[in-house]
């Protein structure tokens, strides 16, 4: 048979079948499957990077709504991390006061800066300290390192303390100098503290290291078991999967009184929490997010000249305030300069300082242990919540020719998401899927169906096939 006339013969069987009654059987499955390739389309392909983008924004939008509930160890235990910022207007201070406290009036500090600002709170026995500035090779104009780790040596080993410290090495590829790595050892452990990674997400168990939040979190339980997390600190199975990060909105006591006023304090009763959860869920639909409010931060902090006036203070609860902040607590050590790229984004406080996030990864493992929220490529969930979605609507269609009536069809996507997000956060206790992607999808599809998209192709390709000539 020559090509030209297979063509007309594979039509006119392919007419045939469409006239069957085989047809009508498998027609309703076509159409499902038509659907179900346009959303696979969508999840896999990522088109100009819309499924990333929706997916942190759904992260983003479930956090920041739900962030009046989470649950927090300090509920049941005493609060005890504490944050140290080193900025400009600090080293100002602490340069200008009498007699003068600091070698240095602008950034870096020196070693011997940093030495004395640590040692003051190594003094008061913290059961960890980390230290979230890099020191990846001896700087040639300052000449106070053996010093300043003499210091600390010295105040580590005093007899009664037992004070853990921490140096920041970077990522587990660091640059740091085989030198600088033996001397901060020497006195200290070198942790993970940067990596490449998604949105919001902290590994944990790490293949050449151990990251900040997990050295802390184990340090503290080896400490004290009060902490509801450490039940399970030893089963290193337990934290293989990398930590998402649940930023809560509940904020502590200012230490300093007149910080009262620089920010909105969150809601701390029940129905207070329920109505703010409704208002910013009503703020998200019309475009709002966290970028129009200022709450104060989750974790408590001070600023290293503030923590000087208290121990330098006359005022006898002056200094007992500083040692309940500092003794027993652990204590993470930072900056909080503008014009160093060292910020990150909290979808519930906006920019913060990077050194927030691992105090954050540190209160989710010491509150939850190894029950922590998982971070995870959402693209499989996504996928099996896209398909359980047409099988649903197919099956619906399959007994109700007429379609799916608009109040229904937003019953639908209403029970739809609250599926997502009970089976995300409270079975598989995963960082909630794409929620929003999937509520877009799933919203297009029920437009389709009222338009009888689908159909319409169908038929027109039918019609194409029976007359083809």
């Amino acid at each position: 048979m020559a090509k030209g006339a297979r063509i007309p013969s594979l039509m006119a069987m392919v007419a045939r079948i469409i006239e069957s009654r085989a047809w009508n059987f498998f027609e309703p499955y076509l159409k499902a499957l038509t659907y179900l390739l346009l959303g696979f389309s969508g999840i896999v392909s990522n088109p100009f990077g819309l499924s990333d983008a929706s997916n942190i924004a759904s992260e983003n939008a479930y956090d920041w709504i739900t962030s009046s509930f989470y649950e927090s160890y300090r509920e049941q235990a005493e609060d005890n991390i504490l944050v140290v910022l080193v900025n400009e207007t600090s080293i100002d201070n602490l340069y200008q006061r009498e007699p003068r406290f600091l070698d240095s009036n602008e950034w870096p500090l020196t070693y011997m800066d940093h030495a004395n600002l640590l040692s003051t709170m190594i003094r008061f026995n913290p059961a960890a300290v980390f230290v979230d500035i890099m020191f990846y090779r001896e700087r040639s104009t300052d000449q106070s390192l053996d010093r300043a780790l003499n210091k600390l040596a010295r105040q580590l080993g005093n007899g009664e303390n037992t004070t853990e410290l921490f140096f920041a090495q970077g990522p587990t590829n660091t640059i740091m100098t085989d030198q600088m790595k033996a001397r901060l050892g020497s006195i200290g452990s070198l942790v993970v503290n940067s990596w490449a990674g998604s949105f919001n997400s902290y590994p944990l168990a790490i293949e050449s290291g151990i990251s900040a939040s997990m050295a802390l979190f184990q340090a503290a339980c080896l400490k004290s078991q009060s902490y509801p997390g450490c039940a399970d600190f030893n089963n290193e199975a337990e934290f293989n999967i990398p930590l998402k990060v649940i930023w809560g909105s509940d904020t502590p006591e200012p230490i300093m009184t007149y910080r009262q006023e620089e920010c909105q304090t969150p809601p701390d009763t029940l129905a207070s929490k329920v109505w703010s959860t409704f208002v910013k869920a009503s703020k998200g639909f019309v475009g709002k997010s966290a970028e129009d409010e200022t709450l104060c931060g989750f974790t408590q902090y001070i600023y290293a000249d503030e923590l000087i006036e208290l121990e330098r203070s006359e005022h006898p609860e002056d200094n007992a305030l500083l040692g309940k902040l500092l003794e027993g607590s652990i204590i993470l050590y930072g900056t909080a300069f503008d014009d160093i790229d060292d910020r990150v984004i909290s979808p519930v406080h906006r920019s913060v300082p990077g050194i927030f996030f691992h105090a954050m990864a540190l209160d989710n493992l010491l509150s939850h242990g190894g029950d922590y929220r998982k971070s995870f490529d959402g693209q499989t969930i996504n996928l099996l919540f896209w398909t359980l979605w047409v099988v649903v609507i197919s099956i619906w269609l399959a007994h109700r020719k007429e379609g799916v009536p608009a109040l229904k069809g937003i019953g639908c996507l209403f029970v739809f998401l609250i599926f997502i997000i009970l089976v995300n956060r409270f079975i598989l206790n995963y960082s909630i899927a794409n929620w929003i992607g999937m509520m877009f999808m799933a919203g297009t599809m029920l437009q389709m169906i009222k338009f009888k998209v689908v159909e319409n192709f169908i038929s027109r390709a039918k019609n194409k096939v029976k007359y083809h000539p």
